[in-house]
């Protein structure tokens, strides 16, 4: 991985990996509500400079997660990975039980999902490697736009609703 980081935010790195041309979100530390919406509201502006249609997800360096967390990113964030430009995201389970559990309800909530679990980075990178568009088929940007501002309206309305 040649990585570029595009912002540290509260529990999270969020890098552009340039050989692999993925986003790769770097999770670690004790995850909290607060923490997760600050981080959250950080990655969705990375989406508002850029389309990343292929997301590597670490949960690797997690040391523990409030429980309201699942529920919340299920329900305010992880339905829109979709408009945000994702088309599969590698996610990699955290080593703590309540991690993993975290993990499961999220795609238990989210059933029609492009998200594919994995216990090792290196079964996460095989997967995401193996789903690198064919040379020569640019993702389309059609509805780029729209998409583009139904996000920078969803930042602003969590901004006013969470005082950030």
């Amino acid at each position: 991985m040649n990585l570029s980081l595009l912002c540290t935010a509260p529990c999270a790195y969020v890098y552009y990996d340039t050989w692999n041309d993925w986003l790769f979100v770097d999770w670690y530390g004790e995850l909290t509500l607060h923490t997760v919406q600050a981080t959250c509201l950080e990655l969705a502006k990375c989406f508002l400079l850029n389309s990343y249609p292929r997301v590597l997800n670490s949960n690797l360096q997690i040391t523990n997660v409030d429980r309201e967390v699942a529920a919340w990113m299920a329900s305010n964030f992880m339905p829109y990975i979709g408009l945000a430009g994702i088309r599969q995201m590698a996610w990699v389970y955290a080593p703590s039980v309540r991690g993993q559990a975290m993990a499961h309800e999220i795609m238990a909530r989210l059933p029609n999902t492009t998200i594919s679990l994995f216990n090792e980075m290196s079964e996460a990178v095989a997967w995401l490697e193996q789903t690198r568009p064919a040379p020569g088929t640019a993702s389309k940007t059609t509805g780029r736009l729209a998409a583009h501002l139904q996000i920078a309206e969803l930042i602003r309305a969590f901004r006013l609703r969470f005082n950030m």
